[in-house]
Formats: structure tokens, C-alpha cells, sequence
């Protein structure tokens, strides 16, 4: 490249190159993917650089510069696979998308729910989702990526109680939708900067009453359902809809209850068997994750999970 370049313009002008990954490291940027395809795509957006030989660097002594890279990966890999992330905490996952099919098997299998739904005053409803946070740590000899529960409960909200700077989690529960497959709901938290309602339905959602149009911190505007609106609740907002008991149960499990459910989500993004292989660049097999639990002690600041399990 001719010079730094800020990640802002960078994102800017790679924001649909979605199979290349890319950190920027000390005065270097680094791409992950094919030489041809990394180069086409510079081309195509007008970017000036300098064809180099591709770099020959092992994840465990360069992991510095690829955790960003395999983190985005990773992401992404999960986004298709239904779950969204939060914009402030982009390593913390939870499940919105997952296709019909999948819920039964893995209930079946695992007697796990991606979603729990908990019925409170006056016909209000918390969605309990389920997901986890992830971290590429170094443990002993081996590099593993750590796997930690967590559950994020929504609260449905009406257009009229949207405001800017709220933090958007758009989410599907109708069941048995037809059109799962082809959803184009934003599988990502949206920091609201302004919006606008209008009655045209996406193309994609026939269930759409209402739809909003969202645009967020970074300009990029999204078409959110009205149905689809939540917010991330609190625990004070739980105890005033009555579900709070019911929310506890979901969340504070015990140990056998917190490795079944990684059981169940890593079975999930494995398809049922191992390994978890997820695309890096337009390499299909990218990077590969065993979906067998291993149990070990990690400490996470500032509190100390014992008994926590990676893959």
C-alpha cells in the first residue's frame, strides 16, 4: 500500500469484499486469503499498493498479528450460521437465525434451546437467547479457542419507543417461517442514530407490517421489521414483567447445564460432526476448530471461571 491508510476508508472501500479478512499491524496490512483475489479486489476499489510475495507466518508465533484476523473470520462464519454479535463487545455471540431443522435436532440431541421464551405481565415476553463469548488463548503447548456461555435476554419494543443511541437487537420469533433461509434481518446489534418508519415490506421478510428504516454509528442504513424490534433488557425490567424467576433458571446453570449447552452450540456450528471448519480468505476449509470439549481452568479478569471448556 502507498502509505497508511485509516481502517474507517479501509472498510470503506472493502465493505462488500466479504470472503477477504484484513488487519492492520504496526505500518503493515495484512490480508488473508488468495494473492489473486486480494490483488483483484484492491484493483477493483482503486487502492494503489506494491504486489509482494505472500507471507509464510505460523499462527502460533505471529498470533498477535492473525487474532483479529481469525477473530472476523470466525465471526462471520457465525453470522451465517444464525447467531449476531454486539457492537461493543464484537467476541460475544448469540443466537437469533437458527434454521427450524437444526432446533429440532439439536433439541432432541441435546435438550437444549437456542431461544427460550418466558411469558410475563400483560402479555409481555422476554426472549432468552442463548450464545457465548470466544477467546484464542495460548494454553500450555496448544492454541485453543476458548468457549464461555452467556445468555442475552430481549425485550420486544413498538416503534414508538425507539430513540437514537439505544442499542438495536433485531430478532425473528415467528416459528415455522418460510422464508428462514433468505432472511436478510441484520445479524448484528445496531447503535441507533436515527430512523424512519415506513409500511413498504422488504422484499425478504412478507410478515413485515411496519418497517424501519435504521441507520447506524457508521452510516449504513438497515430495514428492520417492526416485529423484529428489541432491546437488550436489564434485571430491573425483568422483575417488573414477572419473569425474573424464570429468567434466573435460564441463566445461572450449573456446570453439567453450561457444558451441555456448549455441547450443543458447538455440535451446531460443526453441523453435527468435527471439526468446526470455518472459511478464511477463499480458502472453504480456512481454519479448523475441534468441536470436542476439553476441560480446563481459565481465568478470566476479574473474576476466575473454573471449570470452563474450549474446542
Amino acid at each position: 500500500m502507498d502509505g497508511p491508510m485509516p481502517y474507517q476508508e479501509l472498510n470503506a472501500c472493502l465493505r462488500f469484499a466479504r470472503m477477504i479478512h484484513y488487519h492492520i499491524y504496526g505500518n503493515h496490512l495484512y490480508f488473508a486469503g488468495a494473492s489473486e483475489t486480494v490483488q483483484a479486489l484492491l484493483k477493483a476499489n482503486g487502492m494503489l499498493f506494491q504486489p509482494e510475495e505472500p507471507l509464510q507466518i505460523v499462527l502460533k508465533d505471529h498470533l498477535e498479528i492473525l487474532r483479529v484476523i481469525l477473530y472476523k473470520a470466525f465471526r462471520f462464519f457465525a453470522q451465517r450460521k444464525g447467531f449476531a454479535w454486539k457492537p461493543h463487545k464484537q467476541t460475544t455471540l448469540f443466537a437469533t437465525n437458527i434454521l427450524n431443522r437444526d432446533k429440532d435436532r439439536i433439541k432432541n440431541q441435546f435438550a437444549f434451546e437456542f431461544v427460550h421464551m418466558l411469558r410475563g405481565n400483560e402479555r409481555t415476553w422476554v426472549y432468552v437467547h442463548e450464545g457465548f463469548a470466544f477467546k484464542l488463548e495460548q494454553i500450555g503447548q496448544q492454541l485453543s479457542m476458548v468457549f464461555l456461555p452467556k445468555v442475552t435476554p430481549l425485550l420486544g419494543i413498538l416503534p414508538e419507543q425507539l430513540h437514537p443511541r439505544m442499542d438495536l437487537a433485531p430478532a425473528c420469533h415467528k416459528q415455522d417461517c418460510e422464508v428462514r433461509a433468505s432472511c436478510r434481518l441484520a445479524q448484528k446489534k445496531i447503535t441507533v442514530i436515527r430512523f424512519d418508519v415506513t409500511m413498504e415490506k422488504p422484499w425478504w421478510c412478507p410478515y413485515a407490517e411496519r418497517t424501519l428504516l435504521v441507520t447506524d454509528i457508521s452510516d449504513k442504513v438497515y430495514q428492520v421489521p417492526a416485529h423484529t424490534l428489541h432491546l437488550e433488557t436489564n434485571s430491573h425490567i425483568i422483575r417488573r414483567v414477572g419473569v425474573y424467576k424464570q429468567f434466573r433458571y435460564v441463566s445461572m446453570k450449573n456446570n453439567w447445564g453450561k457444558t451441555q449447552a456448549l455441547r450443543a452450540i458447538l455440535s451446531y456450528l460443526a453441523d453435527g460432526g468435527s471439526p468446526i471448519r470455518v472459511p478464511l480468505g477463499d480458502d472453504p476449509e480456512g481454519f479448523q476448530i475441534d468441536a470436542e470439549l476439553k476441560p480446563v481452568e481459565v481465568e478470566e479478569e476479574p473474576d476466575a471461571w473454573k471449570g470452563s471448556a474450549v474446542a
